[in-house]
């Protein structure tokens, strides 16, 4: 569960991309007014995104130290929302024909 802090509606993320890939989180269309990602200078709930793309540094490159043991890129970033809840997520590897499909527990207990 990532928790909820109500004084920044959202809470801080980390996303690590394992080197040489890319990777597009996605958020459903529905949650555009409610919900959304903040990276970069100058981010937060005027502009934030529905839509966020990462690509890692490619093998061999500088990247940041190993988790789990792979090599992978990093970025801190913001899940900002009106309220807890349980947000879905479409995520998007390389060149996948279909999304995988996650739920964060943002806020809340159980998502059902």
């Amino acid at each position: 569960m990532l928790g909820y802090a109500p004084d920044v509606r959202g809470n801080k993320i980390f996303v690590y991309v394992k080197g040489g890939r890319r990777v597009t989180l996605e958020l459903p269309r529905a949650l555009r007014h409610d919900v959304g990602f903040a990276f970069g200078p100058g981010s937060g709930f005027r502009n934030w995104r529905r839509v966020v793309s990462f690509v890692a540094c490619q093998r061999g490159e500088l990247s940041d130290p190993r988790f789990d043991g792979w090599p992978v890129t990093s970025w801190v970033g913001f899940l900002l929302a009106s309220s807890p809840r349980c947000v879905p997520l479409l995520v998007w590897v390389d060149d996948e024909r279909s999304p995988r499909r996650a739920v964060i527990r943002f806020g809340v207990r159980d998502c059902g």
